[in-house]
């Protein structure tokens, strides 16, 4: 069918889908608790345990980088600017006096293995950032990441790309 899994903030109503319903739910988590509207207790005392351990490392993981990141970042698409894609989690870092531009997607898959190396969806987000916000000198770094806590396939949950924005410009 059409229907779409989606949180109506003002109702505090979670609509799912069979199919993503549970991935929707753990983004709706981890947005919450990134931007302070739920706690990391509420979401303990409110989630099966899995998900909360799951959803508290992908946090984790957002906050060692900047705790000002921004969560779910709706942008204009670099190829297509008329339609928009959403972040999970847009962070700079600072090496030295330079900035990083990190980029974290979460992934709650447990079958399909999502690698950040070439990944196609990981190099739009960062270009679509860097054409909405600004541009980085192109030796600039930066990290691609995805956290995918749930992988079958590969008990490593956190992949990184590291390239420089001339690489992002050239892939």
């Amino acid at each position: 069918g059409t229907a779409m899994a989606h949180y109506e903030p003002d109702m505090k109503v979670i609509n799912l889908t069979r199919k993503n319903g549970v991935g929707t739910l753990a983004h709706e988590w981890a947005a919450k608790v990134l931007t302070g509207k739920a706690s990391r207790k509420e979401l303990q005392d409110k989630c099966e345990p899995e998900m909360a351990g799951h959803v508290l490392a992908y946090v984790a993981v957002v906050e060692e980088v900047s705790l000002s990141s921004r969560i779910e970042l709706a942008v204009p698409l670099c190829y297509l600017p008329a339609e928009r894609g959403t972040i999970d989690a847009v962070s700079y870092a600072q090496d030295d006096a330079n900035l990083i531009l990190v980029v974290t997607d979460l992934k709650y898959g447990v079958n399909v293995s999502v690698e950040a190396v070439g990944n196609v969806q990981l190099a739009i987000y960062a270009e679509s950032i860097l054409r909405a916000e600004g541009d980085l000198p192109d030796e600039s770094k930066i990290k691609l990441r995805i956290f995918q806590p749930r992988d079958r396939h590969n008990p490593e949950p956190l992949r990184v790309w590291e390239l420089t924005r001339g690489e992002l410009r050239e892939f």
